[in-house]
This record gives C-alpha cells, sequence and structure tokens, in this order.
C-alpha cells in the first residue's frame, strides 16, 4: 500500500496501516488491547498531523500530533471545518 496523506498537515496494528522502511509512516490506525484507538497520520512511527483518538468509552477527540505528541485537542468549530473539508472523513473510514 503506498502511503500518502493528502489532507494532513505535517500495542497493535491494523491491516490498513502503510508502512516506509518498516515504519508507520501515511495514514493508518493503532489500537491499544484496552479499546482505545488511533486513525490519523503518521511520521516515521509516530502520530504526526490530524488524527481521531478514540477512548475506551467510545468518546471521539480529534487533535493534532507532532513526532508523537499530541500539540492540541480541537475545539468544535475546527472540528466542523475539517469536517466540512472531508478531512475527517478520510480517518473514520480507515
Amino acid at each position: 500500500m503506498e502511503w500518502g496523506c493528502q489532507n494532513c498537515l505535517m500495542a497493535k496494528l491494523t491491516k490498513e496501516q502503510e508502512y516506509d522502511n518498516d515504519k508507520k509512516h501515511g495514514k493508518g490506525v493503532f489500537k491499544w488491547e484496552d479499546g482505545r484507538k488511533y486513525a490519523g497520520c503518521w511520521k516515521q512511527n509516530k502520530q504526526h498531523g490530524i488524527g481521531i483518538y478514540l477512548s475506551n468509552q467510545n468518546v471521539e477527540k480529534i487533535g493534532y500530533w507532532e513526532e508523537g505528541v499530541r500539540i492540541k485537542w480541537y475545539e468544535e468549530k475546527e472540528i466542523r471545518l475539517l469536517e466540512q473539508q472531508g478531512i475527517l472523513d478520510e480517518f473514520r473510514n480507515l
């Protein structure tokens, strides 16, 4: 599968995960054993860019990560804009 995260701002893996030199890179999903899930952009094996975090209580949060560190949670107004642009659909369909 070719890596590419067209709309990105620059445990266990699912089959949808993309790799570059054996590292997660591009769009993909990571699922923890306790039920948590991250679907979004990756760069060199780290969360990087926009992503959707789903807690083990099914609470969804949209955030932005850099080099594996969450920088922020998006507010409702920002989330609506991302949804209007279709960016979140890419990750919800992974």
